[in-house]
């Protein structure tokens, strides 16, 4: 068999008019390897599409060896596997061969039917080599011959995983005089495992919060929605069952009706059952993926699971307030083996009511929704942007009936008065007087000094010879700052896919949605690669306060044809993308990484 090799490579040789250069042969201590040897990866972390990169490794060359020549199949497979790419990288065995024109790809074959490559390389001229230094081979500056990409391209069963060997055959090896040299192989081996998803869902009151200015008499405020939510649900949990109550003050509130969500329905089809009783609604969806349109989708995303409609049944007269607790408890999901899915902590609501007022009154307020609007005796808005356009409301009555006519006194205060603004109104004849005025934003270097913090608006009124006061702050800045952009890693490989964490927080307590971009430039400022998330929903801030989130973003490859050196990702976040006319809610961050070589 031997004298068979060595013949096929002499005729190679001879095909190639390389010059023979006797050499001594000894018994060679090579082995052939694939690094790395275990290529380990599981679903919660890694998605289907994913490519990696193996390399066939010759290490313990010696002298005596006299390597010149290289053959092997890697054999993987083909129906979990896909091969991507064969080549010889910068720093490999042949790296000095290459610089000196010298190299003879034989064959480099890929083949993604048969789930293999055939490698065979060597060089146009033996004593170019020689007289060059670089042959016979050696570890200088690396030991590797060839670097494959394979991409990941089936998924392993529930609970399972999918493995295959990463396997060499028919490995040879010529020295000078083209005989083979004996040689050791050690194979690869793929594994890709299910696992859990890294994520865990859970349960939401939303709104959060509900706040109503009692009426004097009942019912003390109209029917309003709660909804409960289910958050961050990975479709590999495969949901099946959920179930829950919802505690709440039975001295304060009644339900009036309890409905299914969409969320659930949306996958597949659904049993809904609930019940009220004495202080707390009960819960349960059963779910089980039969759907026309695709019958083996599972629960995946957020969405509401369930709206409970309440009304306030009892109030007092201000100062009193009321509140309770909208409390989550007794929460189980299920998946399909009846087993349960850990779940995050829950997120419970809250309800207040306010005293109703008689009297001399005014309530000065904002265009927001009830809740976010500042309604109440000097209760806060919620937040505005610079240049944003405010539109105060006083509501002007006496003993709850409306008083029409009335000049009505405005002045609002910037957080340092650099701006104090006067303006007056006149009621209608439902009682209300309205003014309205922009946010300025002036040219000094930094108007965020001026403007941003909390501004603070008075609203007067006399009433038979009686003046009535009441008060509204907002805050005024960002709706959504973005803090920082960090790359879990300080550099990156071509064909390395990268890690981002976005920080940012909002000032708003209403909900708005946020698209996010990350761009990343290279050194010499090519575009090569972006992501963008839509739609990404924020909000829940307190009412004069702020909240802190953190964005994961992945899957921008290094490409090939990026420039080695420092690289810089551009992130921004826009109400929607400019080109379906949207804008920026804040200015850009920006941070820089490595592209480096191997």
């Amino acid at each position: 068999m031997s004298k068979i090799i060595a013949k096929i490579l002499v005729t190679i040789m001879l095909l190639a008019g390389v010059a023979t250069v006797p050499k001594t042969f000894a018994s060679g201590t090579i082995t052939m390897k694939v690094l790395p040897p275990e290529n380990f990866f599981y679903t919660g972390v890694t998605p289907i599409g994913t490519t990696f990169t193996v390399d066939v490794v010759l290490q313990d060359i010696t002298p005596n060896d006299d390597l010149v020549g290289i053959e092997f199949k890697l054999f993987w497979d083909p129906t979990i596997l896909e091969g991507v790419k064969l080549e010889i990288p910068d720093g490999s065995i042949w790296q000095e061969a290459i610089e000196d024109d010298n190299l003879w790809k034989v064959k480099m074959e890929l083949n993604k039917v048969g789930g293999y490559v055939h490698y065979i390389v060597t060089v146009s001229s033996l004593s170019k080599g020689y007289e060059a230094g670089y042959l016979p081979l050696d570890e200088s500056p690396s030991g590797i011959a060839a670097r494959i990409t394979l991409k990941i391209i089936a998924s392993p069963p529930r609970y399972g995983e999918l493995s295959c060997l990463l396997d060499l055959k028919d490995t040879k090896l010529s020295n000078g005089a083209a005989a083979p040299i004996p040689h050791n192989v050690e194979d690869g081996l793929y594994r890709y495992v299910w696992s859990p998803p890294t994520t865990r869902p859970y349960l939401t009151v939303e709104p959060p919060s509900v706040t109503f200015l009692a009426q004097p008499f009942p019912p003390y405020t109209p029917e309003f929605d709660i909804n409960v939510k289910i958050n961050n649900l990975d479709e590999e949990w495969h949901l099946v069952g959920l179930q829950f109550r919802l505690g709440y003050n039975t001295t304060l509130l009644t339900v009036k009706k309890v409905v299914e969500g969409p969320f659930l329905k949306s996958f597949g089809s659904t049993w809904f059952v609930t019940h009220v009783e004495f202080d707390y609604v009960y819960v349960m969806v059963l779910f089980w993926p039969i759907n026309a349109t695709n019958p083996f989708a599972w629960p995946e995303g957020s969405g509401i699971v369930a709206t409970i409609t309440f009304q306030g049944i009892y109030a007092q007269e201000f100062p009193w307030v009321g509140t309770c607790d909208l409390d989550l408890w007794d929460i189980k999901l299920s998946d399909e083996r009846a087993m349960p899915i850990p779940q995050n902590p829950e997120v419970d609501g809250k309800y207040t009511i306010k005293g109703y007022v008689l009297g001399r009154q005014i309530d000065v307020f904002t265009q927001y929704p009830d809740g976010f609007n500042g309604k109440g005796p000097h209760e806060p808005s919620d937040a505005f942007a610079p240049q944003d356009l405010v539109c105060l409301t006083a509501y002007v009555t006496y003993n709850l009936d409306p008083v029409q006519n009335k000049l009505v006194s405005f002045e609002i205060h910037s957080p340092n008065d650099d701006h104090i603004i006067y303006l007056s109104a006149i009621t209608n004849s439902t009682g209300y007087a309205k003014v309205c005025w922009r946010i300025p934003w002036p040219c000094p270097e930094w108007p965020e000094e001026e403007i941003f913090g909390i501004w603070k608006v008075y609203a007067t009124v006399d009433i038979a010879n009686q003046v009535v006061t009441d008060t509204l702050e907002f805050r005024v800045g960002w709706l959504v700052e973005l803090i920082s952009v960090e790359s879990l890693y300080d550099s990156y490989l071509k064909g390395d896919h990268t890690r981002w964490k976005i920080t940012f927080k909002t000032i708003s307590a209403q909900q708005r949605n946020v698209t996010f971009t990350l761009l990343l430039q290279d050194e010499l400022l090519v575009p090569i690669g972006r992501i963008v998330i839509n739609d990404y929903t924020v909000g829940g801030a307190p009412l004069l306060g702020e909240k802190l989130y953190e964005v994961m973003m992945v899957c921008i490859e290094i490409p090939k044809w990026a420039y080695i050196g420092e690289a810089t990702a551009h992130v921004n976040a826009y109400n929607k993308l400019p080109s379906l006319g949207g804008h920026a809610y804040c200015p850009e961050v920006t941070t820089t990484v490595r592209i480096v070589r191997p």
